[in-house]
């Protein structure tokens, strides 16, 4: 089976399931972001294009982070290690924030080891003073060995002073999802009911909101970030205790902790969409205050749920599917308004209602597998519609041709002159015929016919040049030495094929007559406005019809010129000499030639004629030779048409007082 051939065959199965395929992939998208796989890769991609799009918010209002930077110990003349520090500093802290109208001050800092009994006992006397303290508590996680399976989480509290004299104490731990931090606990654990640091601060500043955060279901909220490191209001803690009254801190929730201004100062690591080139991240203190902020001002983010994630690919997933499919021209179009309509709603609702739905996996999964997808389909139906374009137009232009129309745009290519080899045949006794069957039956059978005709002789490169009611003409164009094998080969293919028809149609045999001539021709196409034929011009298409002529006068199914004979490498002096033809209108004789019979006396005998006309002898001693061998091959068409020809000559000159034209070479008296 040819290529061409096998891509019809694949190609209708491939456009037929390729919806299939289409839907099989939205589906399994849809499946796969409603896992937690599909979530985190949202997370890691998706999330950050929203929110660098976005930028950076206008920081909340009232909230404000004390930094404790690797210069804060260096400005207040403390060692390094905050351990080391007096806790007075922080008693001094707590007392100015009290009197400056801080309602909350949640001190990421912990106080788990004694220190100098009477710093402990000032810093006690200031929490116990302040009353709006809360403290860090550490969570420790246990993971419980076989048989029992899962983690038990218990809290490490602050110094006992400490935890009873503050408001409360409260942990604060982050998960990265899957590499970045990107939601923050609301209690310990969904069993535990002790809740973190963001609530333990809303139950100072704003109880009935804190009392219904205890209340939902889940443990955890998603962060909304503002922006990158310190886009919170951030103040300096030595700053602040040097001079609290140049702040303005009444109403504020006060968040102390570490917070470094580059990487290499930072004391903890807590990757997010903001993190810095260098590598600074958005400390732990400022993801506290911004939990808080978040929590306070109802601004966390909301994930769409696995149905919604799911319901949500579905709906897009359909839509560009139906535009590909439907404008496949408008394929690149359709795909580029898609995602952009898919992005700018996506953003509306993450920046005004801070609503996520899944994005990068399908702007860069789906949707460019669905556009290939529609691609191929597209690029497939093209191809088979060239292909059924080409195999219908195969019934009239060679393959060649086609291939020239194609690459002239559309174009009729100009004819070409060259050398070629021409073949006619006639359908004898056709006329006949087409008076005594009826029309339907008629075409049944030359439909037979010409397919007997033509699947040879195309087969092994011939050209159909035209096609009449009971013949045709075919050309092989002489391009290389391949063409003549071609002829050869066709010819015989051509004898098989019609053989093959008259054992099937014995009835009506239609004995085929062929003339075979070499020369040039012009093939191309031919005609006016928006009738055009693909047929060859020239001498030889007309030479080689009127040679079909003449073998029927001879009575002859097949005659050759010597040209054809040369040109196909067939030595003319092993063929049936037939003389010498003139055409009407013609001045050049034409040397024909037929197949052997294998009788010397009998394939030699016009050879031997002509020799003696051109010794000298009259059309009347020919003629009697010849009546001799007409004697012994009476049936012979060649010597009967001959007799009549020197019977006729032989009269001419009689009546010319021996004068005339001569015997060879044989001038016809019509075409």
């Amino acid at each position: 089976m040819t290529a061409r051939a096998n891509n019809k065959k694949h190609t209708p199965k491939f456009r037929h399931s390729a919806t299939l395929w289409a839907l099989g992939l939205i589906l399994a998208t849809a499946v796969y972001v409603a896992t937690p796989w599909g979530q985190q890769s949202e997370a890691r991609l998706g999330l950050n294009w929203l929110y660098q799009t976005r930028g950076a918010l206008t920081p909340p209002d009232k909230v404000i982070v004390l930094a404790i930077t690797p210069d804060t110990a260096d400005q207040l003349g403390f060692p390094e290690g905050l351990s080391q520090w007096p806790r007075s500093v922080h008693a001094r802290l707590l007392t100015h924030l009290t009197e400056a109208g801080a309602t909350a001050v949640v001190m990421d800092l912990f106080f788990r080891q004694p220190g100098d009994p009477d710093e402990d006992r000032a810093f006690s006397r200031a929490l116990s003073t302040a009353g709006n303290i809360v403290l860090f508590a550490q969570r420790e996680r246990q993971y419980l060995p076989p048989p029992h399976s899962g983690t038990l989480d218990r809290l490490i509290r602050p110094m006992p002073d400490f935890a009873r004299n503050a408001r409360a104490t409260a942990p604060f731990f982050l998960t990265r999802f899957p590499d970045q931090v990107v939601y923050f606990p609301l209690r310990l654990s969904t069993a535990q009911a002790e809740v973190t640091l963001p609530v333990a601060a809303l139950r100072l500043t704003h109880p009935a909101l804190a009392k219904t955060l205890e209340a939902r279901p889940s443990d955890h909220a998603w962060f909304n970030l503002y922006g990158p490191p310190r886009t919170l209001t951030t103040l300096d803690y030595a700053e602040v205790l040097r001079n609290p009254g140049a702040y303005e801190l009444k109403g504020a929730a006060i968040f102390v902790g570490f917070s470094a201004r580059y990487q290499a100062g930072q004391r903890d690591e807590f990757r997010t969409v903001f993190t810095q080139a260098d590598g600074l991240d958005i400390s732990g203190v400022e993801l506290l205050a911004t939990a808080y902020a978040n929590l306070r001002d109802g601004f966390t983010l909301t994930p769409a749920g696995p149905l919604s994630n799911a319901a949500w690919v579905l709906a897009w997933g359909g839509l560009l599917l139906g535009l590909t499919w439907r404008w496949p021209k408008w394929l690149l179009l359709s795909g580029l308004m898609t995602s952009l309509a898919l992005f700018g709603i996506s953003y509306t609702l993450f920046s005004t209602l801070q609503f996520w739905l899944p994005l990068s996996t399908l702007l860069l999964g789906l949707f460019p597998l669905l556009l290939l997808l529609a691609y191929r389909r597209h690029w497939l139906a093209t191809r088979e519609s060239q292909a059924q374009l080409h195999t219908a137009f195969s019934h009239y232009l060679p393959e060649e041709e086609i291939l020239a129309i194609r690459k002239a745009d559309g174009r009729l290519p100009e004819g070409t002159v060259q050398p070629a080899i021409c073949l006619v045949t006639d359908a004898r006794g056709y006329t006949r015929l087409s008076e005594q069957l009826a029309l339907e039956d008629l075409g049944e059978l030359m439909r037979h016919y010409y397919a007997a005709l033509i699947d040879p002789l195309k087969q092994h490169g011939a050209v159909i040049s035209d096609v009449t009611g009971d013949g045709l003409i075919a050309l092989w164009p002489m391009k290389s030495a391949e063409s003549t094998s071609q002829v050869l080969q066709g010819l015989a293919a051509l004898d098989q094929s019609l053989e093959q028809f008259r054992e099937r149609f014995p009835k009506y045999p239609l004995p085929t007559g062929m003339a075979l001539h070499e020369g040039e021709a012009m093939l191309g196409h031919f005609g006016a406005a928006d009738a055009y034929e693909y047929r060859a011009l020239g001498d030889l298409v007309n030479t080689t019809a009127r040679l079909e002529g003449v073998g029927k006068q001879l009575g002859l199914n097949r005659v050759y010129s010597a040209e054809a004979l040369v040109a196909t490498n067939e030595p003319p002096e092993s063929w049936r000499y037939l003389g010498d033809f003139l055409l009407v209108g013609k001045q050049t004789p034409v040397e024909l030639y037929t197949a052997p019979a294998g009788i010397p006396e009998l394939d030699h005998s016009i050879q031997n004629l002509r020799e003696h006309s051109l010794s000298g002898e009259t059309c009347a001693a020919l003629l009697s030779q010849l009546q001799s061998l007409r004697a012994c091959y009476p049936s012979d068409g060649p010597l009967r048409f001959l007799e009549a020809h020197l019977r006729q000559a032989s009269s001419e000159a009689a009546g010319n007082n021996g004068k005339g034209n001569g015997c060879f070479p044989i001038r016809l008296s019509h075409k």
